[in-house]
Parts: C-alpha cells; structure tokens; sequence
C-alpha cells in the first residue's frame, strides 16, 4: 500500500485585494495540508501545479514556499510538482522558480522537454519520469490549448508496468472544454485513463473526480478570488494497494478565510432611506452569527419602487464595516432602471447597448470597477478577431493583447 497526499492550485503570493492577510491565508491553507501529510507518514507529496500565483516572485512569497515544504524536507517525504500556466518559465526568466526550489532540493520538479518524456536525472535534476521500486510518475506539465494533439503524442510514448502508475497533469477534463477554455474532454483521453493508476490533476479550482476514468481534481487549498458560489477546499489523502491497484480517495477540507457573495434584489426596497437597513438585514440573514474577517461581495440588482438605481456605495460600505467584521468588502451596482423601456433603448445603437451588456457580464465575474474599460478593450479585440475570421494574429497584435491582459492580470 502506498499513500500520498495529493494537492493543487495552492497559488501562494495570491493578492487579489491588496489585503495582506489574504496572501497569508494561501500559505495557512498549504501549510493545513503539509501537517496532514507529516502526521500520517504518507509516502509522498504531489502538487499538480500553480504553486505559485505569479511567475515573478516577491521575497515574501518565496519565503513562505520555503518555509511551508520544510517539515517535508526534515520528514524525508518526496515532494512530487510539475509546472502550472502560473508558475511555469516565461521567455524573458527562462529559469523559473519552481527549478530553483527543485536545483537547490526543497522538491523535484517533473517537466517534459516539449513532448518528449525523459527520465528524472538526479544530477542535473531534470527530466518527467520518476520511477521508485513501488510507482512510476509521470509529471506532464501544462498543455494549454494543444491539450488534446499534447496527451495524444505523450501517451505513446509512455509504457505500460506492473508497478502503480501516476500522472500528473495541470488541465481540465471536460468541465474545463466547456467553460470555453483549454483542456481535454474525456473521449480524448481514453488512452491516458488506460494507461494510468491515478490522474492527479490541477488548474479547475473547484473539487472534481472520476473513479471510474480514475482522474481526481483537489480544487484550490483557498479561495484565490471571490468565488460565485460556495465551494469545499482542500486536498486528497489517497492510498493505493499495490497488488489490485484499487484507489482509495478522501477529500480533506482545509479551513478557509470565510468568503460570501451574495446577490441582494432591491425592487422591494420603497426609496434610498430605506435601502441601507435592507441590504444589512440581508447580510445578517446570510452570514454566520459572529464571522471573523470575512470577504464579502455584494451584488445590487432590481430597482427602487420609487425609481432610482444608485446607491452611495461609499456610505454603504461604511456602515457594513460598522456592523460586521470584515476583512475586505466589494460592492457591484447592477440595478438596472425599468423605466427606461424599450423604447428608450432604441436611442441607443447596437453597440452602445453591448458595451452596457458586456460590462454587466464582466463586473458579475467579480473583476473591479477600475478594470472594466480595459478587460472590455481585449472582449472587442477578440470579437473583432472571430469576425474576420482570422485564426492568427499579427505580431503587433498579438503583442497589443498580451499587454492589455498582463496590466490587469499581474
């Protein structure tokens, strides 16, 4: 029998609202599944990419990865980590991170030279095969958008063995596809089912399994952003018998920063006198009694029986804080004015009505108001690029893009 613990998407560094607790909350999280795995003895640590949340680091964040994987270290429990489309090596810093940690021995990190699966050299610690007496691992990276021509040209080239076979892939089994994203829909990977024992996967950040195609996605450790709904966080505790294969799974709940988003509906709501008390009341009915530190995102939608759509967000703000304990608070104003009516809207031009539509959408994805403008500039590009057609963008655009997203995105 061997056990491992199996995690992923632990995006140290990640702050998001410029709230230092939040960065901290991410190494708690990862530090919850560390003890877990020092505690039970496991045989060895997997992370299935994005260690990280960015690919340059401040010294704060790699101190934290440091510190976090010592009691591993000390404990002699392989750590097990392939590259994710956070933390990998960028053309400018061709060395990353992640090898730095695997150079200098804190973990060994499984990347594939292109497709090709070369054998972990403990010299130059390089190579995606580890093999032991008991496993075999198989660190195959991120694919991105080549998953499905990747995972067909990788997978005749690994071979078959009596011994536990493992795979590690940052990717996304159909639930990913279609999301409109990179990833692999399972008809596209029968061959890796077959051939592998267990399927660690990353980069979904909600919690997924197949037992049957035997693929298990943990989740994140924390909540990176503000998530729509609630979700589980944690990892896996997994066992697997040597002689029958057969894989015992068991999800682990880290604890997480409490973090709710809540749509309140003001149609209800006379004037802006009374909308205040209401949208408290709505929390207090949502929240748990006494929640420490909390994140909250509020969403206002409806209109005011006596007409109106906008709220002092600033007063409103205050007043919460006043009332709750909270961390970080983010309000999204999506009333919208009925009366304004169809007729109204007709003196508006088509693309003025979906710019109006297409920033709603992008402020109910959870992005911040000083955001819009320029993540609504590369929707345009990009739906400029579909219409004509064009499969490839010119250089200069393509560079135009990458610097669009980067300033929002790093």
């Amino acid at each position: 029998m061997i056990k491992f613990v199996h995690c992923s998407d632990i995006h140290l560094g990640a702050n998001p609202y410029s709230v230092e607790e939040k960065m901290d909350d991410m190494k708690v999280a990862f530090c919850e599944a560390v003890n877990f795995a020092v505690s039970n003895r496991v045989d060895f640590f997997i992370i299935a990419g994005d260690l990280f949340d960015k690919k340059v680091l401040n010294a704060k964040t790699l101190e934290q990865a440091m510190e976090a994987i010592k009691p591993l270290n000390d404990a002699k429990i392989p750590v097990y980590v392939i590259e994710g489309n956070h933390d990998s090596s960028t053309i400018l810093h061709k060395y990353s991170w992640l090898e730095f940690l695997s150079q200098r021995g804190s973990i060994i990190l499984l990347k594939p030279d292109g497709t090709s699966l070369n054998r972990w050299d403990e010299l130059t610690k390089t190579g995606c095969i580890y093999e032991t007496d008991q496993y075999v691992l198989y660190g195959l990276g991120y694919p991105g958008v080549t998953s499905k021509s990747y995972i067909n040209q990788v997978t005749s080239s690994m071979k078959k063995t009596d011994k536990i076979l493992i795979t590690i892939l940052h990717t996304g089994i159909d639930r990913f596809v279609t999301e409109g994203m990179a990833g692999l829909r399972e008809e596209d990977a029968k061959e890796l089912f077959d051939m592998s024992d267990y399927i660690a996967l990353g980069h979904i950040h909600n919690r997924y399994q197949s037992e049957e195609n035997k693929y298990y996605n943990p989740g994140s450790l924390e909540n990176v952003r503000i998530p729509q709904k609630e979700e589980e966080k944690g990892f896996y505790f997994v066992t697997i018998d040597e002689k029958t294969k057969k894989v015992r799974a068991e999800h682990k709940a880290t604890l997480k920063r409490p973090t709710y988003n809540l749509t309140i509906d003001l149609s209800v709501v006379n004037n802006l006198d009374g909308a205040t008390e209401y949208i408290v009341e709505a929390v207090k009915k949502n929240v748990k009694e006494n929640e420490k530190e909390m994140v909250l995102q509020l969403k206002l939608r409806g209109e005011l029986k006596e007409g109106g759509t906008q709220i002092h967000i600033g007063e409103l703000k205050e007043r919460l804080q006043k009332e709750f304990s909270i961390l970080y608070i983010e309000i999204l104003n999506l009333m919208s004015n009925k009366k304004r009516g169809t007729n109204d809207q007709e003196s508006y031009t088509r693309e003025e009505i979906e710019e109006r539509v297409m920033k709603d959408l992008i402020l109910e994805e959870g992005f911040q108001d000083k955001d819009i403008d320029a993540l609504y500039d590369v929707v345009k590009m990009m739906k400029q690029t579909g219409m004509n057609e064009e499969v490839l963008l010119s250089s200069k655009e393509g560079e135009e893009l990458v610097d669009k997203i980067t300033k929002i995105i790093v």
